[in-house]
């Protein structure tokens, strides 16, 4: 089965795992040659794609960055989804851009190859920028490296349920300490009473 929409379409595609491959691979590669010809796009997004005689081009060149300014950006001007955390900051560099297409890849996916791709999806789009693929090419490697395990699924709920373990305990030790404050005070406030009486 094949996907029937092009990039630009601004809906998910719902892609096949080898369907998908295909597809990012091949808007890695574009990626890649406009980092070769010295710039950054940007704002990689499903809209900002299109398809041309079978030639992926990009679109919407507003947010391009020079590679040699790229790291001396005063605010971000990407799209919230799409853009890496660091882009905030005014930071952005190819593992940015890497960042953008394993949300990408995420969205354009159907359930069974985002699960095949779910290794390269989370080393993409890694909030910690050290830890991402830092080259397009590094990125097209893992997403043919990528076959999702229960090893790396089990890895994304342990990640989970890590967050949620952590808010719980910060929320009962709060409450433990509410508590021990409110007993505290109403002990020394019955002490008080006592020894007026």
């Amino acid at each position: 089965r094949k996907c029937d929409d092009p990039f630009a379409s601004g809906r998910p595609l719902r892609c096949p795992y080898r369907e998908l491959v295909k597809r990012m691979k091949r808007l890695v590669a574009a990626c890649a040659k406009f980092r070769d010809e010295g710039f950054y796009h940007n704002d990689l997004k499903p809209s900002n794609v299109g398809e041309v005689g079978g030639r992926i081009v990009f679109i919407d060149y507003g947010c391009t960055l020079k590679i040699e300014e790229a790291s001396h950006q005063e605010v971000s001007a990407g799209t919230d989804f799409y853009e890496a955390p660091e882009c905030a900051y005014g930071i952005t560099s190819e593992a940015s851009e890497v960042y953008s297409l394993g949300r990408m890849t995420y969205e354009r996916g159907a359930w069974k190859a985002r699960f095949r791709l779910s290794a390269a999806i989370l080393a993409a789009t890694d909030k910690i920028v050290s830890r991402r693929p830092q080259t397009c090419e590094a990125f097209s490697d893992s997403l043919d490296a990528s076959d999702g395990t229960f090893l790396t699924l089990a890895k994304l709920v342990c990640r989970i349920w890590a967050r949620t373990i952590l808010c719980v305990c910060i929320t009962v030790v709060m409450l433990g300490l509410i508590a021990a404050g409110a007993f505290l005070w109403r002990r020394g406030d019955m002490r008080d009473h006592y020894e007026r009486e």
